[in-house]
């Protein structure tokens, strides 16, 4: 992995939480703010080690969409999973 391509990821996720920054002002709370930042960091993360590990983009955006799904269920419906597994219950409030 090059530089470039950390600092790419890097600026990107920073506009991503400067796209959503402004989004505060719409809602009471800012409660949400700080699983926001997790998520988007998770997101560059796992898209900078699926890019030193493998060269499909399709693996590695399909990594980033399961880890993003599965951060909104931990964040959300943690209460309903099992040993870090998404269970029957979890599904039905979604």
């Amino acid at each position: 992995m090059t530089r470039q391509r950390w600092r790419i990821t890097v600026l990107a996720a920073l506009a991503t939480f400067a796209a959503v920054f402004p989004i505060t002002d719409l809602f009471r709370s800012d409660a949400w703010l700080p699983r926001a930042v997790v998520v988007i960091t998770l997101v560059a993360v796992v898209g900078v080690a699926g890019r030193s590990l493998t060269r499909s983009r399709t693996l590695v955006v399909l990594s980033q969409l399961v880890i993003v799904g599965y951060a909104v269920i931990a964040q959300f419906a943690a209460g309903t999973l099992s040993y870090g597994v998404p269970t029957r219950e979890t599904w039905e409030l979604i």
